[in-house]
């Protein structure tokens, strides 16, 4: 499937680096949906409406990578 960008600036800087390291873009509905190397879906919000929607995403890219690095032991 074909890479479609985030509507949010800030959100596609945060996911540059992701899909460098192998993760890739799963599909848009409501949602922006990007899968982790290990299979692992993160869904997010095209118009986020809470403000503080980006720590949120931060926090749970950071939680998948810490439980794919613990897996991988």
């Amino acid at each position: 499937m074909k890479l479609q960008q985030h509507p949010d600036r800030d959100v596609r800087r945060l996911l540059a680096p992701l899909f460098k390291r192998g993760w890739v873009f799963e599909c848009i509905n409501k949602h922006y949906k990007i899968r982790s190397p290990t299979g692992r879906l993160l869904s997010m919000s095209l118009t986020p409406a809470n403000p503080s929607s980006i720590v949120r995403i931060k926090a749970d890219i950071a939680r998948i990578e810490r439980s794919e690095s613990e897996t991988h032991r």
